[in-house]
């Protein structure tokens, strides 16, 4: 099989947690060894966790794993547990009188889902994700961080008592520069809008009684849930590109700034 997922780069594995009853879940991706990491944020509510660490502007700029996890700041719990499991895999760089202690560096952010969400969301979902981690392809759809995450929120129908909204997920994309270089995306989409394809066609989103999509441009005066959307993508590349041109890349490769709004 054509692997057109983040494992497809050497020494990344990736994990769920899906939970299918609670609408929620988390995404691991984990790293060999310690990877180079850089990080754009968009948007006015970003929930995210040690992304100071890995600015263009720190020396500290390289992580044992990323992840992506449901349930808004809560969601953010899910780093203890993830931590957890790396010091005892003895991940992470090496301090104490005896060099026996591990200590890891990660980075993450969460999407809100809670929405959709039946039940809290609980931090050993990382975790969970963690110990599924595999070198596989990775697994898309209603699966990790995008169990409960939905597309086309900004209408709601029966006179206000149910949302238009579909469900989202997780996606991934490959793209073969010549060389041997390549480039891999997974995202978690959440996103207010629909999602269109590169003629025009709607192919999820926002639906009336009728199961009709809505377009957004004509609705966007009136949208009702423009605080619960975030789409998060984790982009890597085959090459060594130093921490500043990982930020460059961070910026320009999918336009983060119209996955904001």
């Amino acid at each position: 099989m054509d692997n057109k997922t983040l494992t497809v780069l050497n020494g990344v594995r990736v994990g769920h947690a899906t939970h299918l009853d609670k609408l929620t879940g988390c995404t691991v991706i984990l790293f060999d060894k310690p990877y180079q990491v850089a990080y754009k944020a968009c948007g006015g509510s970003v929930g995210a966790y040690n992304t100071e660490a890995i600015r263009a502007d720190k020396t500290s700029y390289r992580e044992n794993g990323i992840f992506i996890a449901g349930g808004s700041y809560t969601g953010l719990m899910s780093a203890s547990e993830i931590m957890e499991c790396l010091c005892r895999d003895q991940k992470g760089s090496r301090s104490g009188s005896d060099n026996r202690i591990f200590n890891p560096s990660i980075t993450g952010a969460v999407v809100y889902d809670q929405g959709m969400q039946i039940a809290p969301y609980d931090p050993v979902y990382g975790r969970e994700a963690y110990e599924n981690a595999t070198n596989k392809p990775i697994t898309s759809g209603n699966v990790g961080a995008g169990t409960g995450t939905s597309v086309g929120k900004f209408r709601w129908v029966e006179g206000g008592t149910k949302t238009g909204a579909m469900k989202a997920g997780v996606g991934s994309a490959r793209v073969d520069l010549g060389n041997g270089i390549i480039v891999v995306a997974l995202s978690v989409v959440n996103a207010i809008g629909n999602i269109v394809a590169p003629n025009g066609e709607i192919i999820a989103g926002n639906r009336d009684e009728n199961t009709k999509f809505k377009s957004y441009e004509e609705l966007i005066d009136f949208v009702t849930q423009d605080r619960s959307n975030t789409t998060i993508s984790v982009v890597g590349i085959n090459v060594d590109l130093g921490s500043k041109l990982h930020l460059e890349k961070s910026r320009t490769l999918p336009r983060m700034d119209k996955f904001a709004r």
